[in-house]
């Protein structure tokens, strides 16, 4: 995936490996698809595709708004939960953009 004009990349698969692994959370444990956490993470990722062109990411973020719009209006908590799921693929997809960011590619 690319970031504007500027250059750096970071493979689609990464972005699709975070999709997926939200997906698969928000349809399997659906506490998590109702906490103000998941959707926190959710908000956070389509922030982090803004300006990053590739079809991936351009549908990455219709989905995320999708989920959004869906959110929006309920009441937003968080379960208080020892280990929050959703931020463990968040926070492999923030690495691979900051290294992609640096210039140093995949890992």
């Amino acid at each position: 995936m690319t970031l504007d004009d500027s250059g750096p990349t970071v493979p689609d698969d990464a972005v699709a490996s975070l999709l997926r692994d939200l997906t698969d959370i928000r349809e399997t444990m659906p506490r998590c698809g109702t906490c103000g956490n998941f959707t926190a993470v959710v908000a956070r990722v389509r922030d982090d595709l803004e300006g990053v062109a590739t079809p991936a990411a351009g549908a990455a973020r219709e989905q995320l708004g999708i989920w959004l719009a869906e959110a929006e209006g309920r009441v937003k908590t968080t379960n208080h939960c020892e280990v929050c799921v959703p931020s463990g693929p968040y926070e492999r997809f923030a690495a691979a953009l900051a290294r992609a960011r640096e210039g140093r590619g995949p890992a």
